[in-house]
Protein backbone atom coordinates (compact mmCIF):
# COMPACT_ATOMS: atom_id res chain seq x y z
CA UNK A 1 0.00 0.00 0.00
CA UNK A 2 1.24 3.26 -0.90
CA UNK A 3 2.03 5.77 1.87
CA UNK A 4 -0.53 8.63 1.87
CA UNK A 5 0.97 11.11 3.98
CA UNK A 6 4.28 10.99 2.37
CA UNK A 7 4.59 14.82 2.83
CA UNK A 8 5.75 14.55 5.81
CA UNK A 9 7.78 10.90 5.80
CA UNK A 10 5.20 9.27 7.85
CA UNK A 11 2.30 6.33 7.45
CA UNK A 12 -1.31 7.82 8.65
CA UNK A 13 -2.16 4.36 9.16
CA UNK A 14 -1.29 0.75 9.70
CA UNK A 15 -1.32 -0.44 6.17
CA UNK A 16 -3.07 -3.51 6.91
CA UNK A 17 -6.03 -1.23 8.21
CA UNK A 18 -5.51 0.73 5.81
CA UNK A 19 -6.30 -1.66 3.02
CA UNK A 20 -9.47 -3.22 5.29
CA UNK A 21 -10.92 0.07 5.58
CA UNK A 22 -10.12 0.56 1.80
CA UNK A 23 -12.11 -2.61 0.73
CA UNK A 24 -15.19 -1.68 2.87
CA UNK A 25 -14.76 1.79 0.95
CA UNK A 26 -15.08 0.35 -2.19
CA UNK A 27 -17.96 -2.23 -1.22
CA UNK A 28 -20.15 0.78 -0.36
CA UNK A 29 -19.09 3.06 -3.45
CA UNK A 30 -20.71 -0.05 -5.72
CA UNK A 31 -23.62 -0.08 -3.45
CA UNK A 32 -24.05 3.56 -4.24
CA UNK A 33 -23.15 3.60 -7.69
CA UNK A 34 -20.12 5.75 -6.33
CA UNK A 35 -16.97 4.54 -7.39
CA UNK A 36 -14.34 7.70 -8.05
CA UNK A 37 -12.85 6.92 -5.19
CA UNK A 38 -12.76 3.48 -5.23
CA UNK A 39 -9.56 1.23 -4.13
CA UNK A 40 -7.07 0.25 -7.10
CA UNK A 41 -9.41 2.56 -9.52
CA UNK A 42 -7.56 1.77 -13.02
CA UNK A 43 -6.74 4.46 -15.65
CA UNK A 44 -6.19 4.02 -18.86
CA UNK A 45 -4.71 5.57 -21.58
CA UNK A 46 -3.84 5.60 -25.27
CA UNK A 47 -0.99 6.84 -27.07
CA UNK A 48 -1.88 6.78 -30.75
CA UNK A 49 1.62 6.43 -32.37
CA UNK A 50 3.27 3.79 -30.14
CA UNK A 51 0.04 1.63 -29.95
CA UNK A 52 -0.24 0.91 -26.71
CA UNK A 53 -2.69 1.33 -23.61
CA UNK A 54 -1.29 2.25 -20.08
CA UNK A 55 -3.27 0.86 -16.97
CA UNK A 56 -1.79 1.58 -13.36
CA UNK A 57 -3.32 2.07 -9.71
CA UNK A 58 -3.35 4.96 -7.94
CA UNK A 59 -4.10 4.01 -4.65
CA UNK A 60 -3.03 7.39 -3.09
CA UNK A 61 -5.71 9.06 -4.38
CA UNK A 62 -8.67 6.78 -3.65
CA UNK A 63 -11.11 7.77 -0.30
CA UNK A 64 -8.75 7.20 2.15
CA UNK A 65 -5.66 9.06 0.18
CA UNK A 66 -8.35 11.56 -0.65
CA UNK A 67 -9.23 12.50 2.97
CA UNK A 68 -5.57 12.39 4.29
CA UNK A 69 -4.50 14.52 1.56
CA UNK A 70 -7.22 17.00 2.89
CA UNK A 71 -5.87 16.34 6.27
CA UNK A 72 -2.41 17.19 5.17
CA UNK A 73 -3.13 20.18 3.14
CA UNK A 74 -5.07 21.28 6.34
CA UNK A 75 -2.07 21.03 8.37
CA UNK A 76 0.00 23.08 5.67
CA UNK A 77 -2.36 26.37 5.69
CA UNK A 78 -2.02 26.27 9.77
CA UNK A 79 1.74 26.09 9.35
CA UNK A 80 1.57 28.95 6.05
CA UNK A 81 0.31 31.98 7.13
CA UNK A 82 -1.01 34.17 3.79
CA UNK A 83 0.28 37.38 3.82
CA UNK A 84 -3.01 39.97 3.56
CA UNK A 85 -0.54 43.19 2.68
CA UNK A 86 1.96 43.44 -0.14
CA UNK A 87 2.99 46.78 -1.00
CA UNK A 88 3.26 46.37 -4.86
CA UNK A 89 5.08 49.03 -7.32
CA UNK A 90 2.07 51.14 -9.29
CA UNK A 91 2.77 51.30 -12.89
CA UNK A 92 0.74 54.40 -14.40
CA UNK A 93 -0.41 54.91 -18.13
CA UNK A 94 -2.17 58.18 -19.03
CA UNK A 95 -2.71 59.45 -22.55
CA UNK A 96 -5.53 58.80 -25.70
CA UNK A 97 -5.81 55.57 -26.00
CA UNK A 98 -8.45 55.52 -28.84
CA UNK A 99 -7.98 53.28 -31.74
CA UNK A 100 -4.89 51.60 -30.15
CA UNK A 101 -4.54 47.94 -30.79
CA UNK A 102 -1.33 45.02 -31.45
CA UNK A 103 -0.33 47.08 -34.34
CA UNK A 104 -1.58 50.65 -33.48
CA UNK A 105 0.85 51.87 -30.84
CA UNK A 106 -0.25 55.19 -28.47
CA UNK A 107 2.34 57.23 -26.73
CA UNK A 108 1.32 58.19 -23.39
CA UNK A 109 2.72 58.83 -20.39
CA UNK A 110 4.74 56.20 -18.03
CA UNK A 111 5.05 56.66 -14.64
CA UNK A 112 6.66 53.89 -12.10
CA UNK A 113 6.68 54.66 -8.29
CA UNK A 114 7.63 52.03 -5.45
CA UNK A 115 8.60 52.81 -1.74
CA UNK A 116 9.70 56.61 -2.94
CA UNK A 117 11.65 55.86 -6.13
CA UNK A 118 9.08 57.52 -9.27
CA UNK A 119 10.70 57.32 -12.33
CA UNK A 120 8.42 59.42 -15.29
CA UNK A 121 8.89 59.28 -19.21
CA UNK A 122 6.80 58.34 -21.99
CA UNK A 123 5.33 55.31 -23.29
CA UNK A 124 5.20 54.11 -26.79
CA UNK A 125 2.13 51.33 -26.17
CA UNK A 126 0.03 48.74 -27.76
CA UNK A 127 -1.43 45.52 -26.92
CA UNK A 128 0.52 42.23 -26.49
CA UNK A 129 -0.03 38.62 -27.44
CA UNK A 130 -2.27 36.53 -30.07
CA UNK A 131 -4.85 34.26 -28.62
CA UNK A 132 -4.60 36.13 -25.81
CA UNK A 133 -5.80 39.76 -27.90
CA UNK A 134 -9.62 37.90 -27.42
CA UNK A 135 -9.61 38.38 -23.39
CA UNK A 136 -11.15 41.18 -21.75
CA UNK A 137 -8.15 41.81 -19.85
CA UNK A 138 -5.42 43.02 -21.98
CA UNK A 139 -1.55 42.81 -21.64
CA UNK A 140 0.24 45.46 -23.13
CA UNK A 141 3.68 45.92 -24.47
CA UNK A 142 5.34 49.29 -23.41
CA UNK A 143 8.66 50.82 -25.08
CA UNK A 144 10.03 53.65 -22.92
CA UNK A 145 11.60 57.34 -23.66
CA UNK A 146 12.70 59.97 -21.97
CA UNK A 147 10.67 63.14 -24.01
CA UNK A 148 7.19 63.18 -25.35
CA UNK A 149 9.03 63.32 -29.04
CA UNK A 150 10.08 59.59 -28.55
CA UNK A 151 13.66 60.25 -28.80
CA UNK A 152 15.57 59.42 -26.44
CA UNK A 153 15.37 55.75 -24.43
CA UNK A 154 14.30 55.21 -21.18
CA UNK A 155 16.42 52.64 -19.78
CA UNK A 156 15.27 51.18 -16.51
CA UNK A 157 16.86 48.50 -14.55
CA UNK A 158 14.59 46.38 -12.55
CA UNK A 159 16.63 44.17 -9.52
CA UNK A 160 19.64 42.78 -11.06
CA UNK A 161 18.20 42.89 -15.01
CA UNK A 162 20.10 44.79 -17.55
CA UNK A 163 19.19 47.69 -18.13
CA UNK A 164 16.20 47.84 -21.19
CA UNK A 165 13.55 50.26 -22.51
CA UNK A 166 11.56 47.65 -23.52
CA UNK A 167 8.79 45.45 -21.42
CA UNK A 168 5.82 43.81 -21.36
CA UNK A 169 2.80 44.35 -19.07
CA UNK A 170 1.57 40.72 -18.73
CA UNK A 171 -2.37 40.38 -17.67
CA UNK A 172 -2.58 36.83 -16.54
CA UNK A 173 -6.25 36.33 -17.85
CA UNK A 174 -6.36 32.86 -17.50
CA UNK A 175 -4.02 32.15 -14.52
CA UNK A 176 -5.80 34.04 -11.20
CA UNK A 177 -2.71 33.31 -9.63
CA UNK A 178 -0.38 35.32 -11.39
CA UNK A 179 2.43 33.21 -10.88
CA UNK A 180 1.86 30.28 -12.74
CA UNK A 181 4.42 31.75 -15.76
CA UNK A 182 7.25 33.13 -13.46
CA UNK A 183 7.95 30.55 -10.91
CA UNK A 184 7.66 27.69 -13.85
CA UNK A 185 10.60 29.93 -15.70
CA UNK A 186 12.40 29.91 -12.22
CA UNK A 187 12.16 25.88 -11.94
CA UNK A 188 13.42 25.72 -15.06
CA UNK A 189 16.63 27.77 -13.82
CA UNK A 190 17.51 25.46 -11.38
CA UNK A 191 17.54 21.88 -13.82
CA UNK A 192 20.90 20.76 -14.54
CA UNK A 193 23.13 22.80 -16.30
CA UNK A 194 20.19 24.92 -17.22
CA UNK A 195 22.17 28.20 -17.65
CA UNK A 196 24.40 28.85 -20.52
CA UNK A 197 27.75 29.43 -20.37
CA UNK A 198 27.08 33.60 -19.83
CA UNK A 199 24.90 32.08 -16.80
CA UNK A 200 21.62 33.18 -18.09
CA UNK A 201 18.62 30.54 -17.78
CA UNK A 202 16.75 32.87 -20.98
CA UNK A 203 13.84 32.65 -19.38
CA UNK A 204 11.35 35.07 -18.65
CA UNK A 205 11.46 36.76 -15.55
CA UNK A 206 8.93 39.20 -13.57
CA UNK A 207 7.81 40.89 -10.71
CA UNK A 208 3.96 41.87 -10.00
CA UNK A 209 2.73 45.67 -9.91
CA UNK A 210 -0.35 47.52 -9.81
CA UNK A 211 -1.41 48.96 -13.01
CA UNK A 212 -3.73 51.99 -13.53
CA UNK A 213 -4.72 53.55 -17.00
CA UNK A 214 -5.83 57.31 -16.82
CA UNK A 215 -6.46 56.76 -13.01
CA UNK A 216 -8.46 53.77 -13.00
CA UNK A 217 -7.28 50.12 -11.50
CA UNK A 218 -7.05 47.43 -13.93
CA UNK A 219 -5.98 45.66 -11.17
CA UNK A 220 -2.79 43.01 -10.95
CA UNK A 221 -0.22 42.66 -13.57
CA UNK A 222 3.38 41.11 -14.36
CA UNK A 223 6.16 43.46 -15.72
CA UNK A 224 8.03 40.75 -17.44
CA UNK A 225 11.06 40.31 -19.91
CA UNK A 226 10.25 40.64 -23.46
CA UNK A 227 12.34 38.25 -26.69
CA UNK A 228 15.51 39.89 -26.42
CA UNK A 229 19.14 39.25 -26.38
CA UNK A 230 19.01 40.91 -22.68
CA UNK A 231 17.05 37.47 -21.46
CA UNK A 232 19.90 35.62 -22.77
CA UNK A 233 23.14 37.49 -22.27
CA UNK A 234 23.92 38.43 -25.93
CA UNK A 235 25.68 41.39 -26.30
CA UNK A 236 25.80 43.36 -29.67
CA UNK A 237 29.50 41.91 -30.25
CA UNK A 238 28.53 38.01 -30.19
CA UNK A 239 27.03 38.71 -33.63
CA UNK A 240 30.64 37.92 -35.22
CA UNK A 241 30.33 35.07 -33.45
CA UNK A 242 27.65 34.02 -35.27
CA UNK A 243 24.82 34.24 -32.52
CA UNK A 244 21.31 33.81 -32.93
CA UNK A 245 18.17 34.39 -31.39
CA UNK A 246 14.99 33.36 -32.59
CA UNK A 247 11.03 32.52 -31.34
CA UNK A 248 8.81 30.22 -32.74
CA UNK A 249 6.54 32.30 -34.82
CA UNK A 250 3.91 28.98 -36.18
CA UNK A 251 2.70 26.11 -35.07
CA UNK A 252 3.73 24.72 -37.90
CA UNK A 253 6.26 24.24 -41.03
CA UNK A 254 9.79 24.37 -39.65
CA UNK A 255 8.93 26.05 -36.56
CA UNK A 256 8.11 22.39 -35.65
CA UNK A 257 10.96 21.25 -37.52
CA UNK A 258 8.33 19.06 -40.10
CA UNK A 259 10.10 20.53 -43.21
CA UNK A 260 13.16 21.57 -44.39
CA UNK A 261 11.84 24.62 -46.11
CA UNK A 262 14.09 28.15 -45.57
CA UNK A 263 12.70 29.50 -42.05
CA UNK A 264 11.83 33.21 -42.56
CA UNK A 265 8.10 32.55 -42.39
CA UNK A 266 8.17 30.32 -39.50
CA UNK A 267 10.59 31.94 -37.02
CA UNK A 268 11.02 35.78 -35.47
CA UNK A 269 14.50 36.41 -35.28
CA UNK A 270 15.19 38.19 -32.21
CA UNK A 271 19.24 39.04 -32.21
CA UNK A 272 20.77 40.70 -34.11
CA UNK A 273 19.09 42.68 -37.00
CA UNK A 274 16.81 41.24 -39.59
CA UNK A 275 19.76 41.01 -42.19
CA UNK A 276 21.40 38.63 -40.01
CA UNK A 277 22.96 35.41 -42.39
CA UNK A 278 20.21 32.08 -41.14
CA UNK A 279 22.09 29.38 -42.57
CA UNK A 280 22.59 28.26 -38.89
CA UNK A 281 19.08 27.82 -38.39
CA UNK A 282 18.37 25.93 -41.86
CA UNK A 283 20.64 23.73 -41.21
CA UNK A 284 19.27 22.96 -38.24
CA UNK A 285 15.71 23.13 -39.33
CA UNK A 286 17.14 20.67 -42.24
CA UNK A 287 18.62 17.99 -40.02
CA UNK A 288 15.31 17.73 -38.23
CA UNK A 289 13.30 17.28 -40.52
CA UNK A 290 15.03 14.84 -42.91
CA UNK A 291 17.33 12.59 -40.15
CA UNK A 292 16.25 9.11 -39.45
CA UNK A 293 16.00 8.33 -36.14
CA UNK A 294 19.67 6.80 -35.65
CA UNK A 295 20.71 9.95 -37.37
CA UNK A 296 19.00 11.76 -34.58
CA UNK A 297 20.27 9.49 -32.30
CA UNK A 298 24.20 9.77 -33.11
CA UNK A 299 23.95 13.37 -34.32
CA UNK A 300 21.46 15.96 -32.66
CA UNK A 301 24.28 16.90 -30.52
CA UNK A 302 26.17 18.46 -33.61
CA UNK A 303 23.35 20.86 -33.80
CA UNK A 304 21.27 20.79 -30.30
CA UNK A 305 22.21 20.79 -26.69
CA UNK A 306 20.83 17.59 -25.29
CA UNK A 307 20.47 19.11 -21.93
CA UNK A 308 18.22 22.21 -22.97
CA UNK A 309 15.96 19.24 -24.55
CA UNK A 310 15.71 17.16 -21.72
CA UNK A 311 15.56 20.28 -19.08
CA UNK A 312 12.73 21.64 -21.37
CA UNK A 313 10.70 17.92 -21.94
CA UNK A 314 10.93 17.14 -18.15
CA UNK A 315 9.62 20.62 -17.35
CA UNK A 316 6.76 20.28 -19.58
CA UNK A 317 6.09 16.63 -17.71
CA UNK A 318 5.88 18.29 -14.38
CA UNK A 319 4.43 21.81 -15.15
CA UNK A 320 1.95 20.18 -17.75
CA UNK A 321 2.72 23.12 -20.25
CA UNK A 322 0.26 22.80 -22.34
CA UNK A 323 0.81 25.63 -24.90
CA UNK A 324 4.68 24.63 -25.58
CA UNK A 325 5.11 21.57 -27.61
CA UNK A 326 4.48 23.60 -31.16
CA UNK A 327 5.12 26.67 -30.17
CA UNK A 328 6.31 29.49 -27.24
CA UNK A 329 9.74 28.50 -27.25
CA UNK A 330 12.86 30.21 -28.07
CA UNK A 331 16.14 28.60 -29.64
CA UNK A 332 19.34 30.49 -29.54
CA UNK A 333 23.05 29.79 -30.56
CA UNK A 334 25.94 31.55 -29.11
CA UNK A 335 28.35 30.17 -31.52
CA UNK A 336 26.49 29.82 -34.27
CA UNK A 337 26.78 25.61 -33.99
CA UNK A 338 25.04 24.44 -31.36
CA UNK A 339 20.93 25.72 -30.39
CA UNK A 340 19.53 25.71 -26.90
CA UNK A 341 15.72 25.71 -26.41
CA UNK A 342 14.19 27.64 -23.90
CA UNK A 343 10.31 28.20 -22.87
CA UNK A 344 8.62 31.20 -23.05
CA UNK A 345 5.29 31.86 -21.55
CA UNK A 346 4.46 29.16 -18.90
CA UNK A 347 1.10 30.46 -17.46
CA UNK A 348 -0.97 27.45 -19.07
CA UNK A 349 0.38 25.16 -17.05
CA UNK A 350 0.15 23.37 -13.41
CA UNK A 351 -4.03 22.59 -14.27
CA UNK A 352 -4.38 25.20 -16.96
CA UNK A 353 -4.87 24.99 -20.49
CA UNK A 354 -7.05 27.07 -21.83
CA UNK A 355 -9.22 30.14 -21.63
CA UNK A 356 -11.67 27.72 -19.75
CA UNK A 357 -9.18 27.91 -16.34
CA UNK A 358 -8.30 24.92 -14.17
CA UNK A 359 -9.05 21.55 -14.61
CA UNK A 360 -8.38 19.61 -11.84
CA UNK A 361 -8.08 16.30 -13.76
CA UNK A 362 -5.48 17.55 -16.03
CA UNK A 363 -2.84 15.90 -13.79
CA UNK A 364 -3.72 12.82 -15.66
CA UNK A 365 -2.74 14.14 -18.84
CA UNK A 366 0.26 12.10 -20.40
CA UNK A 367 0.74 15.33 -23.16
CA UNK A 368 1.12 12.03 -26.00
CA UNK A 369 -0.95 13.99 -28.22
CA UNK A 370 1.57 16.65 -28.48
CA UNK A 371 4.26 14.57 -28.29
CA UNK A 372 4.16 12.11 -30.46
CA UNK A 373 3.04 14.10 -33.02
CA UNK A 374 5.63 16.68 -33.11
CA UNK A 375 8.53 15.55 -34.79
CA UNK A 376 11.37 17.09 -32.82
CA UNK A 377 9.55 15.80 -29.19
CA UNK A 378 8.81 12.38 -30.65
CA UNK A 379 12.68 11.75 -31.87
CA UNK A 380 13.87 13.15 -28.25
CA UNK A 381 11.28 10.56 -26.59
CA UNK A 382 12.53 7.50 -29.17
CA UNK A 383 16.24 8.18 -29.34
CA UNK A 384 16.82 9.11 -25.33
CA UNK A 385 14.55 7.38 -22.99
CA UNK A 386 16.95 6.54 -20.30
CA UNK A 387 17.99 9.79 -20.18
CA UNK A 388 14.65 11.21 -19.94
CA UNK A 389 13.99 9.07 -17.35
CA UNK A 390 17.41 9.87 -15.26
CA UNK A 391 16.28 13.56 -16.29
CA UNK A 392 13.33 13.20 -14.57
CA UNK A 393 14.16 11.34 -11.55
CA UNK A 394 17.02 13.45 -10.96
CA UNK A 395 14.61 16.91 -10.68
CA UNK A 396 11.52 15.20 -8.95
CA UNK A 397 13.49 13.95 -6.22
CA UNK A 398 15.88 17.01 -5.95
CA UNK A 399 16.01 20.49 -7.68
CA UNK A 400 11.85 20.34 -8.61
CA UNK A 401 10.80 18.22 -5.57
CA UNK A 402 7.07 18.58 -3.85
CA UNK A 403 8.73 21.00 -1.28
CA UNK A 404 10.22 23.46 -3.90
CA UNK A 405 7.63 23.90 -6.09
CA UNK A 406 5.28 24.52 -3.13
CA UNK A 407 7.58 27.28 -1.72
CA UNK A 408 8.61 28.97 -4.90
CA UNK A 409 4.14 29.51 -5.48
CA UNK A 410 4.47 30.22 -1.35
CA UNK A 411 6.91 32.70 -2.29
CA UNK A 412 5.69 34.70 -5.03
CA UNK A 413 1.80 34.89 -3.91
CA UNK A 414 2.96 36.10 -0.64
CA UNK A 415 5.14 38.56 -2.96
CA UNK A 416 1.47 39.92 -4.31
CA UNK A 417 -0.20 39.18 -1.21
CA UNK A 418 -4.22 38.57 -0.63
CA UNK A 419 -5.12 41.85 -0.76
CA UNK A 420 -3.84 42.67 -4.07
CA UNK A 421 -5.92 39.85 -5.29
CA UNK A 422 -9.11 40.92 -3.72
CA UNK A 423 -8.65 44.13 -5.80
CA UNK A 424 -7.65 42.25 -8.86
CA UNK A 425 -11.23 40.25 -8.26
CA UNK A 426 -13.09 43.49 -7.33
CA UNK A 427 -11.48 44.89 -10.80
CA UNK A 428 -12.33 41.95 -13.02
CA UNK A 429 -15.06 40.69 -10.97
CA UNK A 430 -13.60 36.79 -10.75
CA UNK A 431 -14.56 35.37 -7.48
CA UNK A 432 -11.24 33.37 -6.20
CA UNK A 433 -8.55 34.04 -3.29
CA UNK A 434 -5.21 33.46 -2.92
CA UNK A 435 -5.54 30.50 -0.56
CA UNK A 436 -7.91 28.80 -3.22
CA UNK A 437 -5.78 29.23 -5.73
CA UNK A 438 -2.84 27.80 -3.65
CA UNK A 439 -4.65 24.64 -2.41
CA UNK A 440 -5.74 24.31 -6.29
CA UNK A 441 -1.69 23.90 -7.06
CA UNK A 442 -0.87 22.23 -3.74
CA UNK A 443 -2.88 19.18 -4.56
CA UNK A 444 -2.08 19.74 -8.13
CA UNK A 445 1.30 19.35 -7.65
CA UNK A 446 1.17 15.95 -5.66
CA UNK A 447 -1.40 14.36 -7.89
CA UNK A 448 0.88 15.03 -10.89
CA UNK A 449 4.20 14.04 -9.26
CA UNK A 450 2.22 10.56 -7.95
CA UNK A 451 0.83 10.17 -11.73
CA UNK A 452 4.42 11.08 -13.23
CA UNK A 453 6.12 8.54 -11.21
CA UNK A 454 4.62 5.67 -12.63
CA UNK A 455 3.49 6.85 -15.97
CA UNK A 456 8.04 7.93 -16.77
CA UNK A 457 8.44 4.52 -15.01
CA UNK A 458 5.90 2.81 -17.57
CA UNK A 459 7.33 4.81 -20.77
CA UNK A 460 10.84 3.80 -20.48
CA UNK A 461 10.14 0.16 -19.91
CA UNK A 462 7.42 -0.13 -22.69
CA UNK A 463 9.48 -1.09 -26.24
CA UNK A 464 7.98 1.59 -27.92
CA UNK A 465 10.49 3.81 -26.69
CA UNK A 466 12.91 1.30 -28.77
CA UNK A 467 11.03 0.17 -31.67
CA UNK A 468 11.16 3.36 -34.23
CA UNK A 469 15.10 3.21 -33.42
CA UNK A 470 15.28 -0.54 -34.92
CA UNK A 471 13.69 0.69 -37.59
Amino acid sequence: MLNYDIRKGKCGLNSHINRFVCMIVCVASVASSTAAFAYGEKRAFYSPMCEYTFSQRYSRWDFMGWLMNKKAMGAFFNQHAITDYAELPVVSLSGDFTGMDKENKKAVRFTYRYKGQSISGYSLTSWQGNSSLEYEKKSYAVTLYKDKDLRGKLKIGFGNWEKDEHYVLKANWVDFSAARNIVSGRLYGRMPNALAANSMSGVQDGFPVNLYINGVSKGLYTIVQPKKKTMFGLKNKDEKKGARLYAAEEKSGSAIFENSSEADEFWELKFPSDKADKTSLNRLTKFISTCTYNEFKDHIEEYMDLDSLLNYMVLSFITLNADGWRKNYNIVTYDGKIWYIRPYDLDCTFGISSVDGFDGELYLDTMSDWVNTTRLWYYVKVCFPREIYDRYLEVRYNQLNEKVVIDAFIDYMNSVGADNYKLDNSVWHRHNSQREELSRIYDFVYKRYDFLDGYMKYEYDHPCWIEAVSE
